[in-house]
């Protein structure tokens, strides 16, 4: 089956799990369900001349979706685009799509784009992250939030750090996605995409990123529960990249299925909550 999908990347330059848009054109009368990579499925439901369109979450944690119709010869309840966060592995009913005029035929075309986590997630701005590597080490920070090089309108943090160096939770949660099958870094334009990550989706429905990961570094799998601390993966220098550092952000899904990124405090050897200054150490 031909799939069509528009990866956006934002802001630095790598891949994030993963919004997606695709479209697909179908006679309604003859309508199937369709599934995208054991993520989601749509399920149309014919009776009469009726078809409710249902989407069905397949993961374990929380699915941001919106779905646009195009009908022809077609009424639908509800207005469109309309934005939904699926719980996990829940089924539920999008929209009603009726018939109109007999004897002619029936299509809609649908589009969606999707994003794991919950819309509008709020942050628990209490919390304080540990710094991502193990006790005793100290890295320095090579750009911080709203940094001119690749974070403009970023919240987001890079620390110098040599590549292999142990990367530890710096939250509990679930992993939702990773990728660290890339192997080159640099500045070439063609890796911006081309960056190893691991997504952390948090308690609170937020998602922390660690980024520019080593070949074959990450250590653990999709669905897998961490702890603050644990081991993840290991540092790299890979996809858009000036030099061996691991960058980190926690961002939350927004309504029109953006991400915004969120100011947070880490703590440090001197068991004070701080916001990271440029050009300083850090000590776990």
């Amino acid at each position: 089956m031909n799939r069509h999908r528009l990866h956006i990347v934002l802001g630095s330059v790598f891949t994030f799990f993963v919004l997606i848009a695709v479209a697909r054109t179908t006679r309604a009368q003859e309508a199937a369900i369709d599934c995208f990579d054991d993520l989601f499925c749509i399920e149309p439901i014919r009776s009469g001349r009726k078809v409710d369109i249902y989407l069905r979450n397949m993961l374990g944690f929380e699915l941001s979706i919106e779905l646009n119709l195009k009908v022809d010869n077609m009424s639908v309840d509800r207005e469109l685009p309309m934005s939904k966060t699926l719980a996990p592995y829940e089924l539920y009913r999008a929209v009603r799509m009726t018939g109109g005029k007999r004897g002619v035929q029936w299509s809609y075309k649908y589009s969606l784009r999707w994003l794991v986590g919950k819309i509008d997630a709020r942050h628990d701005d209490r919390f304080v992250y540990s710094l991502p590597w193990s006790k005793g080490l100290t890295f320095g920070v090579g750009q911080g939030y709203n940094g001119a090089q690749t974070h403009r309108g970023k919240y987001a943090i890079d620390w110098d750090m040599p590549v292999g160096t142990e990367v530890r939770a710096a939250r509990d949660g679930i992993v939702i996605d990773y990728k660290d099958t890339f192997y080159e870094g640099g500045i070439s334009d063609d890796l911006r995409s081309r960056a190893n990550f691991i997504g952390i989706l948090h308690s609170d429905g937020t998602i922390g990123q660690y980024v520019h990961l080593d070949y074959q570094g990450v250590k653990v799998k999709i669905g897998n529960r961490v702890r603050r601390g644990d081991v993840i993966a290991r540092s790299g220098d890979i996809g858009f990249s000036s030099g061996p550092h691991l960058h980190f952000e926690v961002y939350t899904v927004t309504s029109d299925l953006d991400r915004k990124t969120i100011p947070v405090r880490f703590m440090t050897s001197t068991n004070r909550a701080a916001t990271l200054v440029v050009g300083e150490g850090y000590t776990r």
